[in-house]
């Protein structure tokens, strides 16, 4: 959470890799983990060893030693491994993004390179709040509801139901909210859902006082339109919302 977006040279950032070596029958060859005595935005590493044949390397990026996991001899077992990124709920949290990339292809004795891009396990909202009429609205708060905690390391399509999704309440203004937006950002793991169910909708409720009266209000965060309701890991959302 943050009245501020974290600059891309820093949502971005490498400061651990793990690299996961798996065969093409996907058992595990190979793990490898290198530490960044700075971390970089990109980064050349030499040195690590690769067996040769058709294989997928799976690259994890700035996993704490208490997030890492024992890491499962194939690769099934390793597309079903969900992080823990509940740190993302308070604000005191200053810590990398956890990345994740993979290659699949062959390795054969001549390779010299291979390139891997990594993506952030997160997405980013982008909360923007105004008045269509300034002074009409007063004592303006917002909360992230069913907020994603947790989220798989490698691409899945499968929902993961919330534990403690709910973000801690936040103050856009205790005075009159005027016309011009005010933001916050939130981070948070993907939410993948089909949509047809609202239960599983990632959504933002937002209270404000017009005429000494308090009013709520429940926002799904998705496009109603097409009846699109997942928040995708590694993109950037905005929802421009005028109370009137």
């Amino acid at each position: 959470r943050a009245e501020q977006p974290m600059a891309p040279d820093y949502e971005n950032l490498i400061g651990n890799l793990w690299i996961l070596q798996f065969d093409r029958e996907g058992i595990l060859i190979g793990s490898e983990r290198i530490v960044l005595t700075t971390p970089v935005l990109n980064t050349t590493l030499e040195g690590v060893t690769l067996r040769t044949g058709r294989s997928t390397l799976c690259i994890v990026g700035n996993l704490t030693d208490a997030e890492t996991p024992a890491w499962p001899d194939n690769l099934n077992g390793f597309k079903s491994l969900v992080v823990d990124m509940g740190w993302m709920k308070e604000r005191s949290a200053d810590r990398n993004v956890c990345l994740f990339g993979y290659y699949e292809g062959e390795i054969t004795t001549g390779t010299t390179a291979v390139n891997v891009v990594l993506g952030r396990l997160v997405c980013r909202l982008n909360i923007a709040v105004s008045a269509k009429t300034a002074g009409v609205f007063s004592n303006v708060k917002i909360q992230l509801k069913r907020a994603q905690t947790k989220g798989y390391l490698f691409p899945s399509d499968t929902y993961l139901a919330p534990e403690s999704g709910d973000y801690t309440e936040e103050v856009i203004t205790a005075g009159t909210l005027g016309t011009t937006s005010s933001y916050r950002y939130y981070y948070m793991a993907e939410n993948v859902t089909t949509g047809t169910n609202r239960d599983e909708r990632t959504q933002l409720q937002i209270k404000a006082t017009k005429g000494g009266t308090e009013y709520t209000k429940i926002i799904d965060l998705g496009r109603s339109d097409i009846n699109d309701y997942s928040l995708r890991r590694n993109n950037n959302y905005t929802f421009n919302i005028i109370l009137e």
